[in-house]
C-alpha cells in the first residue's frame, strides 16, 4: 500500500469543504466516507458552510465559497473532485484520507 504523509492528508481534507466551485470542474468525484465515486452532477445536496468568527474569511463575502457537497450515497460531507489535483481514482489515496479522518 503507497503511504501518504501525514501533512499530505491534512491538505487533502480541505478540500472536502466548501466546495462547490471546484467540484463544478470536477470529472471524478469521490466520497471520503463511503468511498463511491460520482460525477457532480450525481450531487443534489449541498450544506451551506459559512466561515464562523476567527476563520480568518470574512464573513458574508460574496468571494468565499459557502456551499459544500454531501455525498448522494451515504449523506456525508467530506466529498473531494479529481480539479483538485489530488488523486481521487487512486484506491490506496481514497484508503489513506478515509483512515486518517474515519478510523
Amino acid at each position: 500500500m503507497t503511504s501518504f504523509p501525514n501533512a499530505y492528508l491534512e491538505q487533502a481534507h480541505h478540500h472536502g469543504f466548501r466546495n462547490k466551485g471546484e467540484l463544478a470542474h470536477s470529472l471524478v468525484c469521490v466520497c471520503i466516507y463511503c468511498k463511491d465515486t460520482f460525477a457532480f452532477s450525481d450531487i443534489d445536496w449541498w450544506v451551506n458552510d459559512r466561515p464562523g468568527p476567527g476563520s480568518g474569511e470574512p464573513a458574508g463575502s460574496p468571494f468565499v465559497e459557502t456551499e459544500t457537497a454531501v455525498c448522494p450515497n451515504c449523506h456525508v460531507d467530506l466529498v473531494i473532485g479529481d480539479a483538485s489535483g489530488l488523486p481521487v481514482t487512486d484506491k490506496a489515496f481514497v484508503d489513506a484520507i478515509h483512515e486518517r479522518w474515519f478510523s
